[in-house]
């Protein structure tokens, strides 16, 4: 095998390795997570694409955590902020019976969601972005209080 070849399926099997693993929903942010305090009609998330020897890249929403107070129904934003990536057709997504909808804008740039916010819950949610190198997805969760 081609040491390139080689170096590739490595990076592979460390991605794949590495995956997340479904869990339990938590009862709150991690400790050390960056939180954002939604308590506007608008809040906004820039997410970057981070690349440790060019083929080790992970998205790095600048707020791992999305708190939306009580009474709050915002328009949430997530906007692309590397180069040469956007999000994917599904680039913020919930799953079926979450209160937020979303749709792409700006030619997928930035992702806009609607909190209905029509009662307390953890979500998590999926942002999956198209560019390369390659970058898996990130699992970041909202908390509608």
């Amino acid at each position: 095998m081609a040491p390139r070849t080689f170096c590739f399926a490595m990076a592979a099997w460390l991605m794949s390795a590495c995956a997340q693993i479904p869990g339990t929903t938590p009862p709150g942010p991690p400790s050390g997570a960056r939180i954002l305090n939604c308590n506007t009609p608008t809040c906004a998330v820039k997410v970057s694409i981070k690349c440790e020897a060019y083929i080790f890249c992970s998205i790095e929403p600048d707020n791992d955590w999305v708190q939306v107070r009580r009474g709050n129904s915002p328009e949430l934003t997530w906007e692309i902020a590397t180069a040469g990536y956007t999000f994917s057709d599904t680039g913020i997504s919930f799953p079926t019976g979450s209160p937020l909808m979303c749709r792409p804008a700006e030619g997928k740039r930035r992702f806009i969601c609607n909190d209905r916010h029509s009662e307390p819950g953890i979500y998590k949610y999926t942002i999956t972005v198209s560019g390369f190198p390659f970058v898996l997805p990130k699992d970041p969760w909202i908390e509608n209080q």
